[in-house]
Formats: structure tokens, sequence, C-alpha cells
């Protein structure tokens, strides 16, 4: 079994692939199903399905997406399905251009963990957006809302007691940001 899915700038590893010609759709199964591209690493337990057509690749599964950070560590993006999108760039090689998270979603990078219920991350920004019950937890530091602006590249994250543009009628939450912070904390 091992099968290899080879692109120009990416490598898929599982152990079985079947392509649907009708679809577009390849569907990659088995263990340590892996991605990976030049900027991040893509796993999941489950299933790989990647629409040729669209450039959209569905990791099922426990998904995980993990980009080494610059000064060293990782920022990871983990929830039960991720939804990467991919389009070429002006060399013509194919980039994440975005990924949506649904089912609960953590980001973790080496000073926060953020969890909310989904998310969207915006590769050319370095901006992730999570929204619903979120918390951000830095140290022994807390923070809740309903909508997070994680951006990271520069390792602020911005926390809203509202999603983005809800009027608010249509709105139940109280539109209040929670905190609990401990004095003399370093973070």
């Amino acid at each position: 079994d091992n099968v290899i899915l080879t692109s120009r700038d990416s490598k898929a590893y599982g152990d079985k692939a079947v392509y649907d010609l009708n679809e577009g759709k390849a569907t990659m199964t088995g263990q340590n199903l892996k991605m990976l591209t030049p900027e991040q690493t893509i796993t999941a337990l489950d299933r790989f399905e990647y629409f040729t057509q669209s450039g959209r690749i569905n990791a099922i599964g426990d998904a995980i997406i993990t980009r080494p950070k610059i000064g060293g560590g990782n920022d990871t993006l983990r929830a039960p399905t991720i939804s990467a999108f991919l389009k070429k760039d002006a060399n013509g090689k194919q980039t994440l251009d975005r990924a949506t998270a649904q089912g609960g979603v953590t980001i973790t990078t080496p000073t926060e963990t953020i969890t909310g219920q989904s998310g969207e991350y915006i590769a050319t920004s370095n901006i992730a957006t999570l929204n619903g019950n979120v918390k951000i937890l830095r140290g022994p530091n807390t923070l809740e809302g309903e909508r997070a602006e994680v951006n990271l590249n520069t390792n602020i994250s911005k926390i809203y007691g509202a999603p983005k543009n809800t009027n608010s009628a249509s709105t139940t939450t109280s539109g209040r940001v929670r905190g609990v912070f401990y004095p003399g904390s370093t973070d």
C-alpha cells in the first residue's frame, strides 16, 4: 500500500488512494495521513479529500495544520474537519490561500491557546478568526468572547463580544468580553 501523491509543490502520504474521474476527487485513507507543502504540514486521522478542479483539500478526523514560526516553535490549527483552499501564486506555485475549520477549533501558538466553535485562516495576512464561545488562554490569564482575531505574525490577539457584521436585533449575545487576569503574571 503506502501511496504518495505528488504535485509540483506538495506531497501527500497514506495507505490507499481512490480517484473518481467524474467528481475530480482523490480520497486518501490509511495510517499516518500527512500532506507536506513548503509552508505547512497537514495531518488527519480519517481521510483527505482533494478536489482537483477547485483546489480544495478536506482533512477529516482530528485534522491539524502545523506551520513553523520563524523565531522557533509552531503555530497549529486543530479541528475535526479542516478545508484548505489552494491557489497558484504569481510564480505558478500552488500555495495555501485560506483554510476553514468546523466542529470545535483550537489554535496553539508558542504563547497562547485560542478555542472557538469555527474558524478561518487567511494565509496572505497570516490572520486567523475564531467564532463562537471563544476563549484565549495566555499563561494564567483568560479572555472570553464571541469572536477573536489572531495575528500569527505579531502574536497579537483581539477579542470581541459579538460576531462580526451582525446587527443587534439578530444576536442573542450580550456583546461583552469577560476576562480573568492575575496581577504580576508575565503573560
